[in-house]
């Protein structure tokens, strides 16, 4: 009986050994695409199982590397699996539309870890719509209307100016040397803020929260439920505070002085600079934490 039972275990343990080694197989179809533009141009990139990274060029072009990759044990499945994922671009008017996604037969799921890598370089007056599922976006040194919708995905926005609207779920989002004006509503999806200077309204619910350098911004609008939020450097003399808190633990540097006042249902409303002209943080948070340091 013990030798049966070791023969059974050592047969296990030979497979998750054979398994291990195997060797993944990697396919790659690389597509490249260039369009002139003008300053009445915009993109439009709509992404499944993609990572998109956009940056700015001096150009009055947007080029475009697209790889398309497969990954299986076997080269043959992986060759085979990489015509489900199917890639379109087209102008239409003066919109430039990419878009990639997968088709399989009878909707199965495919047998190769599929993705779409996008290389993305276009002017940084060129104003960009971006929609992904399950992947990441990249984009640096922008200065254009920003539109964003995104889920499961890690979103990274860095040295931008403009108008953004974001849309997020389950993911990440860090903005970093950000100006302009932001309006971001998010389910589910961490976000890392420094260096922020405009106008900013943030809608979120289940999140950690961190905020680092606001001191240039003129109006800051957080409305969020089961958060833990962290304001870093804040420099509260030069900012008027404006918070309503219902089930929150609040730290801060025992040195900061705020006005606490008692409101209806358990909120507690706290002031601070609040007959002053400076520019406003204005929080809203129903259950979760706030630091303030």
């Amino acid at each position: 009986m013990k030798k049966y039972i070791y023969s059974i275990v050592f047969m296990l343990l030979t497979a998750l050994t054979s398994a291990q080694q195997a060797t993944v197989q990697q396919v790659t179809k690389t597509i490249n695409k260039t369009f002139e533009v003008d300053a009445k141009n915009s993109l439009n990139v709509v992404g499944e199982r993609a990572e998109i990274f956009i940056d700015v060029h001096a150009k009055n072009e947007i080029e475009v590397s697209l790889a398309i990759v497969a990954k299986h044990p076997d080269r043959s499945t992986a060759e085979r699996e990489l015509k489900a994922m199917i890639f379109k671009s087209e102008a239409i008017g003066k919109q430039i539309y990419l878009r990639n996604y997968i088709e399989t037969e009878a909707g199965q799921k495919p047998k190769a870890s599929l993705k779409a890598v996008y290389s993305i370089k276009l002017p940084t007056n060129c104003p960009i719509t971006v929609s992904n599922y399950f992947g990441e976006v990249v984009i640096s040194g922008l200065s254009a209307s920003l539109n964003l919708t995104s889920d499961f995905s890690r979103v990274s926005i860095s040295n931008y100016k403009g108008k953004a609207v974001l849309q997020t779920k389950y993911g990440s989002i860090k903005l970093t040397d950000i100006s302009g004006d932001f309006k971001l509503s998010s389910n589910r999806t961490n976000m890392e803020l420094k260096n922020i200077s405009g106008n900013y309204t943030i809608d979120a619910a289940v999140a950690k929260i961190s905020v680092n350098q606001m001191e240039e911004i003129n109006e800051f609008n957080l409305s969020a439920k089961k958060c833990q939020v962290d304001l870093k450097q804040l420099d509260t003399e030069k900012l008027q505070l404006d918070f309503e808190l219902e089930k929150v633990n609040l730290q801060k540097a025992s040195t900061m002085e705020l006005d606490f006042i008692k409101g209806e249902n358990g909120k507690s409303i706290i002031k601070h600079n609040k007959t002053s002209k400076l520019p406003v943080v204005k929080i809203q948070l129903q259950t979760g934490s706030l630091s303030i340091n």
